[in-house]
């Protein structure tokens, strides 16, 4: 016989524990390897072994030298040293009376209750194992060893132990038989063993404790951390662990295996229901659910695992109740339970009152919480039942329903989570199928759409940012119903909101601004797309300069829509300033002075732009003055008229036309009628630079005109005309001066000469006449002027004036 007993001591203790026979004959109990040999203290297990006969009628004999001897029993007794003695031992007794039973099926004897007394001195060495760990340790020594075939005795007494004295098993018990099978697991792995044989015993253990919603604990880790390792150990042996389960182990193993199950269920989201899906035993897979379905009704705790719910299509449809429901945590999940239930207990008559209790009351309860899974899970049932054309099946849809759409609680509920969500992109879609259900669904009775989009959006500005603003534009901004007098309202009220909030800050209001015209086309109803464009146009125009927006965030707009309407607002707030101010292209007063900018920034490139430039360069109107001065009497390249003429941006323009035109009537004028004196006179009066710019500026009219020459030469033509009139009159004045001193007509020529003079400053060349009492005295003039310089001649003077 071999007897085995648990106890915990340190490596150093010494001390003998003897079994002794009818008092009498006395047995050594062997020490084996400690299970933790790294710790100080640690559970060994102490054999004895027992040599004894037994005959034909299971009575039990030692085996004496001078016969043998009966057994009736036996006794334990712990002895030890006493300190500083070399014989002296103090005993420590077991006093319970034990004996052999089922001797002839039974050589192994696990003892549970061993409890070695204090004596009048003091208490034995070393510790018990606690009761319910022993179960575990005896297990492991059992794998270690590979006394598989001991495993069915172990088990036997422990049970018969348990019906014995039917030890309690508390909460902190729970915790410590998981720890010691997380703590020693490596000693019972030490040995050669078989790894599904071993993952089968301790299943079967495990299904020794009696659980309740009292003991039952997840707050240890060792418990988790164990079950987790373990469970994933059973996956990886799965099918060889059930092949060696006898029928007259299963109820064992699957209680075992129900523990496990139910902390993997209750404590993390894992798939933990495959495992009972892969059972290949249809039998022995609903008697699991079962059992498990039984024990989490019984334990009442939160349901982590994920499809723990398949559970109900795989027990016995007569186990399912309304009580059971309460495990769920989701609104999706009791419904889809309560589907199953309603078509088993159909016939009761009181079930629908009871459901709706039940629904209204978890609803109330926080058990069955409210997110917007839950919300539109409803709202895609509900109407389900309307489509349904099994009578059956019709009725059963009507009994939910009933018990969803009668919830006061429910409604309530909903209201109360959509106004607390702090909402993120990622809801957006969520949120926008509820509010498209609003006025279809009695759950969202309490439920004003306009209210709770300004409210969300309010109240998720920890959220705010760019894509944040596109994505909710794009969810609730592209209105596409039948507009009237109260969408107008609400759209303008809603989009005054959004926009209100995109302004606090400029980097997202400009990204705005550069995707409106993805916004502006993601329209299909034109009527809420105008209002949209009205508003973003005003919005730029309420910023603090129109050209940084124009600059920053409108460059690359090519809506023609958007660009016709913004045109129209840049003309009623930016171009209502004066004409001179218009031509100062340089002013940073007129807004050519921003636009040239912006045009030089995108290379010419921006539509909106050059439809601005286009727009402010038509409010601008020459006279023909302003024309003859700039590009003729006063040339600067500064000048309005030299820009429209020669840059880029004004390329094209009304107003570029407008002048050439101009121009060149000026050209024609010249080329009929020819040149003011006073113009010939300034054109000879040039410096270099004024004279570059006049003829680049004629000689581009030329170019337009196709004219066959250049402004130079009809200069030059009517210059000589000029100065041809103008010889004339000071060869005549100096013939008077020198040879008519003192005629008495000689002021008669000067007042010609003077009326000559004054049509040079201010009349056309060819309009000045050279009076004919002056043409007559030209030959004179040209033979007397030439004898001026001869002594001769000037003596002859000399003498004659002075007779």
């Amino acid at each position: 016989m071999n007897i085995y007993i648990l106890r915990c001591t340190t490596a150093e203790e010494k001390y003998k524990i003897k079994c002794y026979v009818n008092n009498d004959v006395k047995f050594n109990f062997n020490r084996d390897k400690a299970f933790d040999e790294k710790g100080s203290m640690s559970p060994y297990i102490y054999k004895a072994e027992v040599d004894l006969i037994i005959n034909k009628q299971d009575h039990l004999f030692l085996k004496l030298q001078n016969g043998s001897l009966p057994i009736q029993n036996y006794r334990l007794r712990l002895s030890r040293r006493i300190p500083q003695t070399e014989k002296t031992y103090r005993d420590y007794n077991d006093d319970k009376e034990r004996y052999f039973d089922n001797p002839r099926s039974t050589q192994h004897y696990f003892l549970f209750d061993v409890n070695f007394a204090r004596n009048f001195a003091d208490g034995p060495p070393g510790y018990n194992v606690p009761f319910w760990s022993q179960l575990c340790l005896y297990t492991f020594y059992i794998i270690r060893y590979e006394m598989y075939d001991v495993f069915d005795s172990l088990i036997e007494q422990f049970q018969r132990f348990i019906q014995e004295y039917q030890p309690k098993l508390t909460r902190e018990e729970f915790c410590d038989f998981f720890q010691t099978c997380f703590t020693h697991l490596f000693y019972a792995m030490s040995g050669r063993f078989k790894q599904h044989i071993a993952d089968k015993f301790i299943i079967c253990i495990s299904g020794l404790l009696p659980i309740t919603k009292t003991n039952f604990d997840l707050m240890s880790n060792f418990t988790l951390n164990f079950t987790k390792a373990f469970i994933e150990d059973v996956t990886e042996h799965y099918d060889h662990i059930f092949e060696t389960v006898e029928s007259n182990e299963w109820p064992l193993f699957r209680d075992g295996f129900v523990l496990f199950l139910s902390i993997e269920l209750l404590s993390r989201s894992a798939d933990t229901i495959n495992l009972i899906n892969r059972m290949k035993n249809d039998e022995c897979k609903k008697d699991l659910a079962n059992v498990l379905l039984q024990r989490l009704d019984e334990l009442q705790k939160p349901i982590l695992g994920l499809n723990w719910t398949d559970l109900f299509q795989l027990v016995d449809p007569n186990i399912l109740t309304l009580r059971q429901l309460k495990l769920t945590r989701s609104i999706q999940v009791y419904i889809t339970c309560l589907i199953q239930i309603i078509a088993i207990n159909k016939n009761e008559m009181d079930i629908n009152d009871t459901i709706i209790r039940q629904f209204d009351q978890l609803v109330f309860d926080d058990h069955l919480p409210i997110d917007l899974e839950s919300i539109k899970f409803l709202l895609k049932f509900l109407p389900v039942e309307s489509t349904e054309s099994d009578e059956d099946s019709k009725y059963i849809l009507q009994t939910v329903n009933k018990a969803i759409e009668s919830s006061i609680t429910l409604r309530a509920k909903i209201k109360n989570y959509l106004y607390a969500l702090e909402t993120t992109i990622q809801q957006f879609i969520d949120i926008r199928f509820i509010i498209s259900c609003q006025s279809k669904s009695i759950i969202l009775f309490n439920i004003d759409k306009q209210d709770l989009l300004i409210h969300l959006l309010s109240n998720a500005h920890t959220s705010y940012s760019y894509e944040f603003f596109k994505q909710w534009f794009h969810s609730f901004l592209l209105f596409n119903d039948q507009i009237d007098d109260r969408k107008r309202k609400d759209y303008q009220d809603l989009l005054q909101h959004w926009s209100s909030l995109i302004t606090r800050s400029h980097e997202i209001m400009i990204k705005i601004m550069m995707d409106i015209d993805g916004l502006i086309n993601n329209f299909e109803n034109k009527d809420y797309q105008l209002i949209f464009i009205h508003h973003m146009i005003k919005l730029c125009f309420l910023q603090g300069s129109i050209y940084r927006i124009i600059s920053e965030g409108l460059v690359n707009v090519s809506n023609e829509l958007f660009r016709d309407q913004f045109k129209k607002q840049f003309a009623l707030d930016c171009l209502n300033i004066s004409q001179d101010k218009l031509k100062q292209i340089y002013n940073p007063e007129n807004p050519l002075y921003y636009l040239i900018n912006i045009y030089k920034e995108t290379k010419g490139t921006s539509q909106l732009v050059n439809d601005l430039i286009c727009l402010t360069t038509n409010k601008i109107q020459f006279n023909i003055n302003e024309i003859l001065r700039d590009g003729f009497e006063k040339p600067t390249r500064t000048s309005c008229i030299y820009a429209v003429l020669f840059e880029d941006y004004f390329k094209g323009s009304l107003l570029n036309q407008t002048i050439i035109d101009q121009l060149l009537a000026l050209w024609n004028t010249w080329e009929d009628e020819g040149f003011r004196a006073n113009q010939l006179q300034s054109w000879k009066k040039f410096s270099d630079e004024e004279r570059q710019i006049v003829q680049r500026i004629w000689n581009y009219v030329s170019e337009k005109a196709k004219k066959q020459f250049q402004i130079d030469s009809l200069i030059d033509k009517h210059r000589r005309e000029m100065d041809e009139k103008i010889q004339i009159k000071e060869k005549i004045t100096k013939c008077l001066d020198i040879y008519c001193q003192n005629a008495c007509d000689k002021q008669l020529y000067f007042d010609l000469f003077s009326d000559i003079e004054s049509q040079f400053k201010s009349e056309i060349i060819r309009s000045i006449k050279i009076p004919d009492e002056i043409q007559i005295l030209l030959p004179l003039a040209n033979r007397l002027n030439p004898l001026e310089k001869l002594y001769a001649w000037k003596t002859f003077l000399a003498e004659n004036r002075t007779g």
